[in-house]
């Protein structure tokens, strides 16, 4: 194996737990490098060894990304390709142990989650009787077919398919799969909290399915059942396959909205009669926006609204913006609420904290000249894992506010 020099600067903040790299933080010439291969950043003064997957023909993303540690021993004579095929095995063997220690993933769960798995690129989620594999590196992607295979010597029950998403593997230059084997399945049917989902192929988004706001969903749904009043229509905005608005129903809400603007909205009926709801569900393709605007001139109201938009940006140079999309969603809402009522917040905007949430919802109150507790708070499931909230991977955030 080779050895790759960071920039003294650059390795500070590999030390400080920062897993992506550029061009600009090598203190080398990446060409000579093959795409995917697997490199070594040995620690000078500890016996230990960072280990990054490097790509030097990436010019969107970083092209170094640091999959883990190992213990400094000889890495130079190491053979590359069997040290790699190694370590992957190892890495996935010990994610799928993690999640197998909280009873509730072996249900359905995301059993890879990349760089925080020590895997980067590699997504794998557990669905009813079927595995998704997403890759988005050319490190991982070399061992595409032994990670199937690890996969399927774990879970022999199950049928395991690639769900390459084009545009994350084009960042890479990875091919694109004519005869992709996610093209065999017409519907996945998934597993999440007691609840029972089926969705078609054709609506399926990028991550197939959002296990990372499960625990927050079970929240909602305990508090409606523990407050002492009866809440009677809900409000499922960003809704995509419906699940707060399924927690909704099972709570006993006699009317439940969802609103999305791609078209999976309609099929949720089909998910609440299978799971044989007795709530009204009313599903609506529409920008959620103009939908609340539509609200507000015709004087609907609501006891119990969920807003958990997708994220508003991407990088820190655009948390203003990200927060100007956070305000007028809030403010809209808060104006459609009735007295008394719950008022669900998500985010998944990772530079987005919980006082930047908080701030943005208290304004909303104010503005509308109600007032609101917070009665509880949430974060990603164990399956999304994380080690603080400086930490990369950390990016869920939930609040729940009782408004007078």
């Amino acid at each position: 194996m080779r050895i790759l020099k960071l920039k003294k600067d650059s390795f500070k903040y590999l030390e400080r737990g920062h897993t992506d790299f550029f061009q600009k933080d090598i203190d080398q010439s990446i060409s000579q490098f093959i795409p995917g291969e697997w490199v070594f950043i040995p620690h000078h003064t500890k016996n230990y060894s960072h280990v990054g997957i490097i790509n030097p023909f990436v010019d969107k993303s970083a092209c170094l990304k640091i999959a883990g540690t190992v213990p400094f021993k000889n890495l130079e004579d190491k053979n590359e390709s069997e040290f790699s095929n190694e370590f992957v095995t190892k890495a996935l063997l010990k994610s799928i142990e993690r999640r197998k220690k909280f009873k509730s993933s072996m249900s359905g769960a995301r059993l890879v989650y990349g760089s925080f798995d020590n895997l980067p690129g590699l997504i794998v989620d557990m669905y009813k009787e079927i595995i998704l594999i997403q890759i988005s590196t050319a490190g991982l992607d070399r061992h595409r077919e032994k990670i199937k295979e690890t996969l399927k010597e774990n879970f022999p029950h199950y049928q395991i398919y690639f769900f390459d998403n084009e545009n994350k593997r084009s960042f890479e230059g990875l091919p694109q799969f004519e005869n992709n084997d996610f093209d065999q399945l017409k519907s996945i049917v998934i597993t999440d909290a007691g609840i029972e989902y089926q969705l078609s192929r054709e609506v399926i988004q990028k991550n197939g399915y959002y296990f990372d706001h499960t625990p927050n969903r079970i929240k909602l749904e305990r508090a409606l059942n523990e407050i002492n009043h009866t809440f009677k229509s809900g409000l499922d905005l960003f809704s995509y396959c419906g699940s707060w608005g399924m927690h909704l129903l099972r709570s006993g809400l006699q009317e439940v909205f969802f609103v999305d603007q791609s078209p999976i909205v309609e099929s949720i009926k089909e998910n609440v009669s299978r799971n044989k709801f007795d709530g009204n569900a009313e599903c609506i393709r529409s920008d959620v926006f103009k939908f609340l605007d539509e609200c507000k001139k015709e004087k609907q109201s609501f006891d119990v609204i969920v807003s958990d938009p997708p994220a508003f940006s991407k990088g820190k140079d655009k948390k203003a913006s990200a927060l100007r999309g956070y305000d007028s969603i809030h403010q809209k809402c808060v104006g459609l609420l009735n007295s008394p009522a719950l008022f669900a917040v998500g985010s998944c905007t990772k530079n987005v904290d919980f006082m930047d949430l908080d701030q943005s919802v208290k304004k909303a109150f104010k503005f509308h000249g109600k007032k609101a507790q917070m009665i509880d708070m949430g974060i990603q499931g164990h399956d999304h894992p994380f080690t603080d909230f400086l930490d990369k991977g950390f990016y869920i955030k939930f609040i729940l506010y009782l408004v007078e």
